[in-house]
């Protein structure tokens, strides 16, 4: 049986530094608390022992339910620093919660408590972050990687080399590929070790008994040939990954049990109910907040509107939003007309559209026209992040034509997205409508606050010239 190719005089086994990690971190961060408040006029007998319990017992319970130490070569690096800095929010502000509750950190110097969260933070960070970023520095240079096989249809080994290419990082090498299917075997002559033709299912067994292997990659469709392959390399100790044909980046595919079986769960609501509330709590305050504070620029900007044209300042149309559920849009009117969001073969805004007003051109080059947007994101209709939403005419053009795009509304939409930061947005092809509907379902699967304050930040960071949405 094959060993990994590890160019280290040690193997470094996920579990194993999943378990080390996990002891580390409530430890390092009590060990850092007793250091830094050594000498300080605080009592540490008595009712204050009670801190040191709190500091050691709150990460241990958050971090013991989080999901930093798994898929070492899967999950992305800013994945893994947003998840540290949210559970480590969550820590510091129980502490300071329950520290206040229990009167244990009245006299506690508030300076010293910031320097205890900042060094506490930064040891986590390189704990997690640190360690990760060493190991994918090894496996770009093709160090500390595993070796896989691929075993099924030519266009599932494809895909696979597709991204294990892209990314480098994940240490995984492909040695090649085994079918029975005699088209695919036409790229036996392929220069390129990881699509290179080895043999049929014979061969694949032979390959797995004689070489050193840590993962098996299958692609097949054919159930017989599914059953006897999971039969076969259960009969080994290597890692056997299925690779659906019929799936697309846009779906979850997440084991999901139902009593003694398992099932793939492929679209579906998937957000914290917590961090749902605390969104909408934030929505709610800041938009309040900015209506109050800019309710005179509203009012300058919706004079100048009514100036230059006929018809009314805002323009109100409707658009579905969560659950697919109808609601009315405010928009700053830029046109000299105001179509319904129904209308059928209802034509985009265009660069140098001839409809759109003076005042109009200068609102969509700042984005202003979207301002009224906070009264959405006020009365709940939408959040300052999300799905942008589209005209109900080409909501129901497009969900006719792109796989999972009414999943867009599992969420409520927003003034700003994913999709939009990396620049989808304005008159859409049917190719920019794929990729801002594959960008909105990423985001249903990575959204968190911390994810959210980073959209935003690239929002406010990106604004320039462009096309209204």
């Amino acid at each position: 049986m094959l060993k990994s190719k590890f160019n280290l005089p040690f193997k470094l086994r996920s579990i194993e530094i999943e378990i080390l990690q996990r002891i580390f971190d409530p430890f390092a961060i009590c060990l850092i608390y007793q250091i830094i408040f050594k000498n300080s006029s605080i009592n540490f007998n008595g009712q204050y022992n009670l801190i040191r319990i709190l500091v050691f017992i709150i990460p241990l319970f958050y971090f013991y339910k989080s999901k930093v130490y798994s898929s070492y070569r899967i999950i992305p690096l800013n994945k893994i620093i947003l998840d540290v800095l949210f559970i480590w929010l969550k820590i510091f502000c129980t502490f300071l919660v329950l520290g206040f509750l229990t009167k244990t950190i009245i006299d506690v110097s508030r300076f010293e408590i910031i320097i205890w969260a900042i060094s506490s933070l930064s040891l986590i960070l390189l704990n997690h972050v640190g360690l990760r970023f060493f190991l994918r520095l090894l496996r770009n240079r093709g160090k500390n990687f595993r070796s896989s096989i691929y075993y099924g249809e030519i266009d599932g080994l494809h895909r696979l080399n597709n991204q294990l290419r892209a990314e480098k990082w994940m240490g995984i090498k492909n040695l090649g590929y085994f079918t029975n299917n005699s088209e695919a075997k036409k790229v036996e002559q392929s220069e390129s070790i990881d699509e290179k033709y080895l043999g049929g299912y014979d061969e694949f067994i032979e390959y797995l008994k004689s070489n050193s292997v840590d993962i098996v990659f299958c692609g097949i469709s054919q159930r017989f040939e599914q059953k006897k392959l999971i039969r076969d390399v259960g009969d080994t100790l290597v890692t056997l990954i299925f690779m659906p044909l019929w799936s697309t980046t846009s779906m979850n595919l997440k084991i999901t049990p139902i009593g003694k079986e398992l099932f793939i769960k492929i679209w579906g609501e998937e957000a914290n109910s917590t961090e749902r509330l605390i969104k909408r709590l934030c929505d709610f305050t800041v938009s309040f907040l900015a209506i109050i504070f800019l309710m005179p620029i509203f009012i300058v900007l919706g004079i100048l509107i009514k100036l230059e044209s006929k018809g009314p300042a805002l323009y109100i149309q409707e658009r579905y939003g969560i659950d697919g559920k109808s609601f009315l849009i405010y928009k700053f009117r830029t046109m000299l007309v105001t179509e319904s969001g129904r209308k059928v073969n209802l034509k985009q805004v265009k660069a140098n559209d001839q409809r759109i007003t003076r005042i109009g051109h200068f609102l969509r080059r700042w984005s202003l026209d979207e301002l009224p947007q906070l009264f959405n994101v006020f009365f709940g209709n939408m959040s300052f992040v999300g799905p942008r939403p589209h005209a109900i005419s080409h909501n129901e053009e497009y969900r006719k034509l792109i796989m999972g795009y009414m999943q867009r509304h599992n969420c409520k939409p927003g003034i700003t997205g994913l999709a939009q930061v990396r620049g989808y947005r304005g008159f859409t092809t049917f190719l920019d409508m794929q990729n801002r509907v594959d960008s909105d379902l990423e985001y249903l699967k990575k959204r968190s606050l911390l994810f959210d304050l980073f959209l935003l930040l690239r929002t406010i960071s990106s604004l320039k010239i462009m096309k209204g949405s």
